[in-house]
């Protein structure tokens, strides 16, 4: 049996501060550790959210390519105002600690209890990086137009179009239109670099 390449391979991270110590904690790709459902501050950075959301795949991977939650993020930061825009790359930035789950799930199986954690943790996020804590207007409906647009071009649904959407996506997407612009992946190295590249032009611009 040749050998597993996958296996026997030492990460470079170090392995944090500490180690896990409750079983609600996680281990960061900086190596930090982090308890997402009491977050410290000081222990949220960029480079982890970027680095994570890069690697996470929207639609739970029921795509025709892998596009990342990062992408998602980023391209919805170009369909705000652009005082919104720095909130709007970061509005997914929960899932970098608590993973990408489907809405149905999120509102339905999950329930309130997920919601409380990813609504407190979306605070911290929030204050970390200076952004209004109360998601605007404008980012929500370019957030929805970005998923109905990735339900079109990504999904492989032959049929798609306005009317089918909203009949399937009905709850989420009554009324919203897609972008005229066609949406693509990108691979998670790409994803990460472009998102960590638009947060240091907002941040350091101040728009």
């Amino acid at each position: 049996m040749s050998e597993n390449p996958c296996l026997g391979i030492e990460s470079s991270l170090s392995s944090g501060p500490r180690g896990l110590t409750k079983t609600s904690e996680i281990q960061l790709f900086s190596g930090r550790v982090i308890d997402p459902l009491n977050p410290d501050p000081d222990l949220i950075v960029i480079e982890d959210i970027a680095h994570a959301t890069s690697m996470q795949c929207r639609f739970s991977g029921h795509v025709r390519e892998f596009y990342s939650v990062a992408t998602h993020s980023f391209n919805v930061s170009f369909y705000v105002p652009p005082e919104d825009a720095l909130q709007a790359l970061l509005h997914d930035g929960t899932e970098a600690y608590l993973c990408d789950v489907p809405s149905p799930l999120k509102h339905d199986v999950f329930g309130s209890r997920y919601r409380e954690f990813e609504e407190n943790l979306w605070r911290v996020i929030a204050k970390k990086f200076g952004v209004a804590e109360v998601i605007t207007d404008a980012v929500h409906r370019a957030d929805k137009r970005l998923l109905a647009t990735e339900v079109r071009d990504l999904l492989p649904r032959p049929e798609w179009n306005i009317v089918e959407i909203e009949r399937v996506w009905g709850p989420w997407l009554k009324g919203i239109i897609p972008l005229a612009e066609h949406v693509h992946g990108e691979s998670p190295a790409v994803a990460e670099k472009h998102f960590l590249t638009r947060f240091e032009y907002l941040t350091r611009t101040g728009v």
